[in-house]
């Protein structure tokens, strides 16, 4: 155990972040059935314990009710004119079915048996609908169908529109044992073309870890050192923190949770899943606040989701909000390691990803407040080796525990928190996908939880809460809140533009920030790890708290945020930069 902590474990586990190859068989331009009847006689690697869990329906006890749905990762793609079926089977059999994964069997004792691939199965013709909102409700239908395990787990569907001018779309669904986020975007990157046809690249997110492993690698060897003394340190204290947090006093009742006392004995899934679509908005604004405030750009729009929750229980009439008492409530965040699956580069999609908590600025009234409070938050999380932790804990020691003592842990984690935050970077020009421009992109998960999903991409920021109806009333005001805060946080900083402003322009110019990564993305003292797309639930014996509960503001990061006293003596310098914010 102790050797699990030591300097060089830490050491070795932050450096584990390599870049996984974009398409194995980036050549192959074969039809479905001949790209998986050529594929070389590989044997994939077995499941871990967290992957064989989500894959049997076992992460969490019976009595959560939780449906096999609930482990799948669905990837809503929207365009001005949907790609003809043709070529949506030629370009993903060429990504997909380059990855063993998905051309094998799912099975019950964690293998995986390659075998035949169906495309009548797997890539479906959606009947017609009107506009939009009819492509909205029929991919709500589609989020809460299980996958058939007698095929390899994924599937398409194309849902074309009648109306013009109304966007049709494409949803890809991905069973979680497949793979996490940070692997499921190389699948995205693989498909993504540029406007010459050339393949579009890393997202920022993969840049950035390459960037990030290059520094790591050219640092000297007593830099390398202390940091591991430190990070050595910390590591039993993190390992405490992690422990515990099942076990911590439960949040405060509101209208966006359940009642505590459900929350005590384990609350089940409950009812469908309703996705709340926040208009996209400018991811240029989002930066001018995160210039003029001096904090990063996820702590702006992880502040603006608290501000989010506040003002709807506010519209809901909430008194644990009216009475001015201080509220208690947290968001897990998935991180992950994006390391290789197997020793086959047809062998690399896998699962390694757990969970840190971060407080949610609830209490606060003022927005800048609840921005100086989150920025707090995150600073002392990714300067601690929670992260890490995290992930071994998630990793080493899921099969050291029974199946019951793991799903009680998940389930208590889970009852101790309201919701599941993702930001995701995405491409930041168009991409094209099988010969079509992408409009918009969705990342949905319909989790145990509430889940919150962003991602950027070309200018924008794509944005969705994944609630349970039945608890969750007047659930679509919830895209208004946020708006309306993002809206409270750029009058406060004197950012003349609207979010939702998403006109041409230069966008507002921002020193580099190496440090603003993704809330996924956390560090420890050597540097970042990688983001969790989806944050499906984990069965780790145990997750990350950020801290005991206790007052933020006593915990200052490096470069704290401006106070709002301060933001008027800055507005003329940040004033250029925000002139004309484009998506």
């Amino acid at each position: 155990w102790l050797k699990a902590f030591c300097p060089s474990w830490l050491h070795s586990a932050a450096l584990a972040t390599r870049t996984l190859p974009m398409s194995p068989r980036g050549d192959a331009t074969t039809s479905l059935v001949e790209a998986a009847a050529g594929a070389p006689p590989v044997v994939p690697s077995p499941m871990t314990v967290t992957e064989r869990a989500m894959c049997n329906g076992e992460v969490w006890p019976a009595e959560c009710k939780v449906p096999e749905y609930g482990s799948v990762v669905n990837g809503a793609l929207f365009f001005r004119r949907l790609p003809s079926r043709e070529a949506v089977v030629v370009e993903f059999s060429r990504v997909l079915l380059a990855h063993l994964r998905f051309r094998s069997l799912a099975r019950d004792d964690g293998s995986w048996h390659p075998t035949s691939v169906d495309p009548g199965y797997h890539f479906v013709d959606e009947p017609a609908e009107d506009d939009v909102a009819g492509v909205r409700r029929r991919i709500e239908e589609l989020i809460a169908v299980d996958l058939d395990h007698s095929h390899p787990l994924w599937r398409v569907h194309l849902i074309p529109v009648q109306q013009a001018g109304e966007l049709p779309a494409l949803l890809l669904r991905i069973h979680h044992c497949i793979g996490d986020g940070s692997s499921i975007s190389v699948v995205f990157n693989g498909i993504a073309r540029d406007a010459d046809g050339k393949p579009a690249g890393a997202t920022p997110l993969m840049q950035r870890l390459a960037n990030e492993l290059a520094r790591r690698q050219q640092a000297c060897s007593l830099a390398k050192a202390c940091r591991s003394v430190a990070a050595g340190a910390d590591a039993v204290k993190s390992f405490l923190s992690n422990a515990s947090m099942p076990y911590r006093p439960l949040e405060t009742d509101t209208a966006f949770n359940r009642p505590r006392a459900e929350r005590r004995r384990g609350t089940d899934f409950g009812g469908a899943r309703h996705v709340v679509y926040v208009p996209p908005f400018s991811l240029a604004y989002v930066k001018a606040c995160k210039g003029a405030a001096r904090v990063s750009l996820n702590d702006v729009v992880l502040s603006a989701a608290s501000g989010a929750v506040r003002r709807y229980c506010e519209r809901r009439g909430d008194p644990a909000v009216s009475s001015g008492r201080r509220l208690r409530m947290r968001a897990l965040i998935p991180i992950a390691n994006p390391n290789a699956g197997g020793g086959s580069p047809e062998d690399q999609m896998a699962n390694n990803f757990a969970f840190v908590s971060a407080r949610l600025a609830l209490s606060q009234t003022d927005p800048l407040e609840r921005m100086r409070r989150t920025s707090a938050e995150m600073s002392r999380i990714k300067h601690s080796t929670k992260a890490p932790v995290s992930l071994w804990q998630t990793n080493r020691m899921a099969h050291c525990i029974s199946k019951r003592a793991r799903q009680k842990v998940a389930r208590d984690l889970f009852s101790n928190h309201s919701l599941i935050f993702s930001n995701v970077p995405g491409p930041d020009i168009p991409v094209y996908i099988a010969g079509e421009q992408l409009e918009q992109v969705q990342a949905i998960f319909p989790n145990y939880l509430s889940q919150v999903i962003l991602m950027s991409y070309n200018g924008r920021v794509h944005m969705n809460f994944v609630v349970d109806k039945t608890h969750i009333e007047d659930a679509d005001s919830l895209a208004d809140c946020y708006i309306a805060e993002l809206r409270a946080i750029g009058e406060a900083l004197g950012v003349p533009a609207d979010p939702l402003d998403c006109s041409g322009g230069d966008a507002p110019a921002a020193a580099p920030d190496q440090g603003d990564a993704a809330p996924e993305a956390l560090a420890v003292p050597a540097g970042p790890l990688a983001c969790s797309g989806a944050g499906a639930p984990t069965a780790a014996p145990s997750q990350a708290e950020a801290a005991p509960e206790a007052p933020a503001a006593a915990e200052q990061p490096h470069a704290a945020p401006r106070r709002p006293e301060e933001v008027a003596e800055v507005r003329e310098a940040s004033l250029p930069q925000a002139e004309h914010p484009r998506c």
